[in-house]
């Protein structure tokens, strides 16, 4: 599920028809947990061992948009994930806005938890074996070089907005 932050908000979208969104759309609470995982920490032993991570989760009520603020709010979601992109392209029409639901997830006090690890794994309180390895394996998310769909056509530029996030991320 796509999601994102607009201001004091995380907005999501998908089908009218996706059974989860109508339950959001219907009032149903509702816990958004999105995580990140940096890397995986090993230490002396299992028990000590551990992951760098960034977790956050966020729970409330979701609220439907309609009219113009769900073409909006469809905008900024597309916008956050690829900057640029609605403007490189014609706008949603009013049946895709239609078959669209977009909801958002009001930020509040005490709505939310954030947690994060990082660094090594702490020194060994015992003497361990002089085999045994201790560090971080870092995990890294690498953007490649963009891949055409084979029906776009040859003379195709690759859009600036495809070019930014290759190139800045």
């Amino acid at each position: 599920l796509l999601y994102a932050r607009d201001g004091d908000r995380v907005l999501i979208h998908g089908s009218t028809g996706a059974g989860l969104l109508r339950h959001f759309a219907e009032g149903a609470p509702a816990c958004l947990g999105v995580f990140a995982l940096d890397g995986l920490v090993v230490a002396e032993s299992t028990f000590e061992s551990s992951a760098n991570y960034r977790s956050a989760v966020l729970r409330g009520t979701f609220a439907v948009l309609t009219g113009a603020q769900a073409h909006e709010a469809l905008d900024i979601l597309s916008d956050r994930i690829l900057p640029g992109r609605t403007a490189e392209l014609r706008p949603s029409t009013a049946k895709e806005v239609a078959a669209t639901v977009a909801l958002a997830l009001p930020i509040e006090e005490g709505s939310w938890l954030y947690k994060e690890r990082s660094g090594l794994p702490g020194e060994p309180a015992e003497e361990v074996a002089p085999t045994t390895w201790m560090g971080v394996v870092p995990f890294r998310t690498v953007r490649g070089p963009a891949e055409p769909a084979p029906w776009t056509h040859p003379d195709a530029p690759v859009p600036d907005s495809v070019r930014r996030v290759i190139e800045h991320g």
